[in-house]
């Protein structure tokens, strides 16, 4: 009878954590959030935009954000006549191959890390004022690429030090805290 009563209790406790555990793995999926969903271009506001735009007395109106959505990711670019001011985008993950081979191809190669609130993000490029990088997410990566007007930036042109990406702090933390990706 002692047997048959283990047993039981033995039984009910495993029904009770499984079905914890597959509640909490539900409302964990259902919570989270779709990269694919995000739409690139609401991740900046136009006044952030206009901090770093090319704008001039004969073109005063920052650009405006261009969409770029396929299957391979979501991408918005703000372009001031040819080049782009501020670039993001979100995609699926490389060929793993690719990412995970000795030696990394070039595009892999992070001059730093800098960390954004807690996430690490690898810096590609950082020059006068120039800022680009990659962040890596579970389900994605994110490129962003911020290149302010001359006008509208302190750092000299040939300067490689920090300064480009951390004079982008509040931008960047801004875009991570709007996508909110796990």
């Amino acid at each position: 009878m002692k047997e048959l009563l283990v047993h039981k209790y033995s039984a009910l406790v495993a029904a009770v954590a499984v079905g914890t555990l597959v509640t909490g793995c539900g409302s964990d999926k259902a919570t989270e959030k779709d990269w694919r969903s995000i739409d690139a271009c609401a991740l900046v506001e136009p006044e952030q935009v206009s901090k770093i735009d090319y704008s001039r007395p004969n073109h005063p109106e920052p650009p405006t954000p261009k969409r770029a959505d396929d299957q391979d990711g979501v991408r918005c670019k703000w372009n001031s006549d040819v080049l782009p001011v501020l670039s993001i985008s979100i995609y699926d993950f490389p060929d793993r191959d690719v990412v995970n081979s000795t030696p990394p191809p070039a595009w892999a190669t992070p001059v730093r890390e800098l960390d954004i609130d807690g996430r690490k993000a690898k810096v590609s490029e950082e020059k006068g004022g120039r800022c680009s990088l990659w962040i890596v997410f579970r389900d994605a990566n994110m490129d962003i690429l911020i290149d302010p007007d001359s006008g509208k930036t302190t750092i000299d042109s040939e300067d490689r030090s920090h300064a480009s990406c951390d004079a982008q702090l509040p931008l960047l933390k801004s875009i991570l805290a709007k996508a909110n990706l796990p």
